[in-house]
């Protein structure tokens, strides 16, 4: 329908109404109207200390998950004026960000999950978190699960329904490097980059089960 070439690299993006958030790596985030999507608009930007890797709203905040600057968070009420208003600096280097009522879930290279807490989003505090063996790429939240992919070890099914002490009850090993993840009504979806995309059936009481992968050129 329409493309928009932000300055930087565009490594995320996130919608809410007719406004786009694009997590531009070197130029932090930038806000773009897509009111119209055969010609999409520049608002503004904020150029944040890291390398934006990943962005999402919530309400009047993206949370830009910064790479080596951690957690920004960016007010985004004028789009035209972004600007940030708080910041974790998290244990390791933060590639991906999932936000479900007051706490960010973060996946961060050579930490694992971090939890944090944004009721006050001036001011995130971490309150639990879980390693995973390697490197954490990506990161999704339903109800009372995180689902975390780990690049040489797949994904991890994390407990977080009490936010101070996170525990994995399930794991899958995909066959090369996991890194994206996201799940919709019971199924989770992971991006695999050595053998495509991996459908999964997630159930509670036993895990998750491959349905089936999808190869990607």
């Amino acid at each position: 329908a329409g493309t928009y070439d932000p300055p930087g690299a565009a490594y995320g993006v996130a919608v809410a109404g007719n406004l786009a958030c694009i997590a531009d790596y070197t130029a932090g985030l930038c806000v773009i109207d897509v009111t119209h999507p055969t010609s999409p608009a520049y608002l503004g930007s904020f150029d944040t200390a890291g390398h934006a890797h990943d962005v999402v709203i919530s309400g009047d905040y993206a949370y830009v998950a910064d790479y080596e600057a951690g957690l920004a968070v960016v007010h985004i009420a004028d789009p035209s004026n972004p600007w940030q208003v708080g910041s974790y600096d998290g244990d390791g280097y933060v590639v991906d960000v999932a936000v479900q009522g007051r706490y960010a879930y973060l996946a961060g290279s050579g930490e694992g999950l971090e939890i944090v807490d944004i009721s006050d989003p001036t001011n995130p505090i971490p309150v639990g978190g879980c390693a995973t063996p390697s490197y954490a790429w990506g990161v999704a939240v339903d109800a009372d699960y995180a689902y975390v992919t780990d690049r040489d070890s797949g994904l991890y099914l994390v407990d977080v329904s009490d936010p101070s002490s996170p525990a994995v009850v399930f794991t899958y090993d995909t066959q090369g490097y996991a890194g994206g993840v996201t799940v919709y009504g019971g199924y989770g979806f992971v991006s695999d980059r050595s053998e495509g995309v991996y459908i999964l059936r997630i159930a509670e009481s036993t895990g998750p089960h491959l349905l089936g992968t999808a190869d990607t050129p």
